[in-house]
This record gives structure tokens, C-alpha cells and sequence, in this order.
């Protein structure tokens, strides 16, 4: 399920036409790559390295504090 925050964030997107854009763009990149059944490592690589072209984040250096860790 979704929390209230996740839904309000949701629907802010659907609202930005940039975001929508961004979506659709990564919609395509998506296709271009699932047309293949099996892909190299090197192909896989590009695919999100073009992925995260779209969808930028930024990397944290800061500590995450957990309290349970499983693997």
C-alpha cells in the first residue's frame, strides 16, 4: 500500500507535464531494451546508465541507521 505522502507525490507527478515526459521517455528506453529476451552484461549496463539519465538521484553520504539488516 501506499502512505498518503507516496499518493500526494503520485499525483504531483501526473499533474508536471516535465514529469510526464520523463516518464514517457523512460517508458521508450524501457521498450528498446525488453525487445531483447537475453542481454549482455555491457547491454544491461547502458540500460541503466541511460535509466538514470531520466531518473537523476543523488547519492548520499551519509550514514543510514537501521536497526535490523537482513540479507
Amino acid at each position: 500500500m501506499l502512505t498518503a505522502i507516496e499518493k500526494k507525490e503520485m499525483l504531483e507527478d501526473g499533474r508536471s507535464i516535465k514529469r510526464r515526459k520523463q516518464f514517457a521517455e523512460a517508458k521508450k528506453r524501457v521498450a528498446k531494451y525488453s525487445e531483447h529476451k537475453k542481454k549482455s552484461l555491457d547491454e544491461y549496463i547502458s540500460f541503466l546508465t541511460e535509466i538514470q539519465k531520466v531518473f537523476p538521484f543523488k547519492v548520499s553520504r551519509k550514514k543510514t541507521i537501521t536497526r535490523f539488516n537482513k540479507l
